[in-house]
């Protein structure tokens, strides 16, 4: 079986900058190879860079705008460069772009896919929202009796309890979902009784809500 190279061939970590002054001690193992660097200050990730020619590049950051900036390094040496922009840019937005960086990492024929997840977070909580009011036996039944346990249908908003620690917690629940407890607003049924509870908390089984027979758990209703 052939194997594909490992990324990364050879590392130094947390070296003095003035080990770059030493002739023959680190240039030997960086001049000519490509890779990542990091530039520290004190401890902190100052910056982070890519180059084909690490030791010309630390180099260059001895007389340029980064001059006495940074006192340690460290150098991760790649098998070639074919993406090393890449794991530039991904070094860039994991460590939330450092202070001598000018640039945010920008990826190339990638895809942000941020909004998709935000969609499919609304379809769940409509899904959700439909499953906890049996809407859609509801609407199969629309023209029938009414039963002592008719849930409620999206003409809300509807009142809710929560009951903790001996104290009942009042809130509402909208039409798009979201639960209000006084002044604050909460995504889902679940999210809300956390923030009464302080942990994860079951929202359909936390709260309860008002039936002929009385207030019920939603799960229950």
């Amino acid at each position: 079986m052939v194997t594909s190279p490992h990324l990364v061939s050879d590392y130094l970590e947390d070296l003095p900058g003035k080990l770059l002054d030493r002739a023959g001690v680190v240039e030997t193992f960086v001049a000519g190879k490509p890779g990542i660097y990091a530039l520290y200050r004190n401890g902190s990730l100052y910056y982070v860079g890519l180059a084909t020619d690490l030791k010309a590049r630390l180099k260059q950051h001895q007389k340029d705008r980064h001059s006495g900036e940074w006192d340690r390094f460290s150098v991760y040496l790649t098998t070639s460069d074919n993406h090393l922009k890449d794991l530039e840019s991904l070094l860039l937005r994991v460590t939330k772009k450092p202070n001598g960086n000018r640039q945010n990492g920008k990826f190339q024929g990638a895809r942000n896919q941020n909004a998709e997840i935000k969609r499919r977070y609304k379809s769940k909580q409509a899904e959700e929202f439909n499953e906890d009011f049996n809407l859609s036996a509801k609407k199969s039944n629309k023209k029938g009796p009414a039963t002592k346990n008719e849930s409620p249908t999206r003409s809300g908003p509807f009142a809710l309890r929560g009951y903790h620690k001996g104290n009942t917690v009042k809130a509402l629940l909208k039409k798009d979902g979201s639960v209000r407890i006084g002044t604050e607003n909460h995504t889902s049924l679940s999210s809300a009784a956390m923030a009464v509870t302080g942990h994860p908390t079951n929202g359909r089984w936390f709260w309860h809500i008002k039936r002929s027979k009385g207030w019920v758990r939603i799960k229950l209703a």
